[in-house]
């Protein structure tokens, strides 16, 4: 029996980019992952801790033959081979450090003596931050905190959370909302953390929980390109040219 795999989609304004459905296609249909099946879930909702949260709840309660779950945004770009490297790492957290969609052209100008590959990924400011002294294990790097636009999580570190972390299965608040009646319970480790001293976005909420308040591992893949897709507006002066 093949190793089964839950896919599941958060997807924002109904868009699906094509350089995601292009990497998807070619990494479900690429050889590496032959002794892998796939099943499917995907939320459209506009509340993206919610839609996390939901998604993991889907996957621990309703989907019990899936050995972990696979996380991957609707604007994300990646090579054919990424997730199963990710699986072959054998670890329970694995993502990726990738670009935030924001470039700043005064240093990529600055860097212009530089190939443009390097110039470019320099320009850009990555999603996430490694550990120091570097752990480093075939093409992953050992991290604290990263984004989880590709994000693959085992049903144990799920568990462990549920087990070190209580307070993160939640009975009672989310009866009414029709995505969330469906369950006894409903995980939340993907909500905001915020404090006095600390507000977290849902990726870095998740992964503060599972590093910091559970001692797991996150391992991240730093030396493949990933895309992240978006809008781009422009300004400029013809008479520059």
């Amino acid at each position: 029996m093949p190793t089964k795999i839950n896919l599941a989609l958060p997807v924002y304004g109904a868009a699906y980019k094509s350089v995601f459905v292009r990497s998807l296609f070619a990494a479900l249909t690429h050889e590496s992952l032959s002794s892998y099946a796939f099943t499917l879930s995907e939320i459209e909702y506009t509340d993206i801790p919610f839609s996390r949260n939901y998604l993991l709840t889907n996957f621990y309660y309703k989907k019990l033959d899936c050995s972990h779950i696979l996380m991957i945004d609707s604007d994300m770009g990646f090579s054919p081979d990424l997730i199963a490297a990710m699986l072959a790492l054998d670890k329970p957290v694995v993502g990726t450090l990738y670009p935030r969609r924001l470039v700043d052209l005064r240093k990529l100008h600055s860097l212009s003596k530089l190939p443009f590959d390097k110039a470019f990924a320099q320009s850009l400011e990555f999603l996430g931050t490694i550990i120091e002294p570097r752990q480093e294990m075939g093409g992953f790097v050992r991290v604290s905190l990263c984004g989880t636009g590709i994000f693959l999580v085992s049903r144990d570190c799920v568990a462990r959370i549920i087990d070190k972390l209580p307070e993160t299965v939640n009975r009672s608040r989310y009866r009414k909302n029709k995505y969330a009646a469906q369950f006894e319970s409903f995980l939340t480790p993907f909500s905001k953390i915020v404090t006095p001293d600390v507000d977290l976005p849902t990726d870095f909420s998740f992964c503060h929980r599972w590093a910091q308040q559970c001692g797991g591992e996150i391992w991240a893949s730093y030396d493949r390109k990933v895309a992240h897709a978006g809008s781009l507006t422009v300004s400029a002066a013809y008479s520059d040219l």
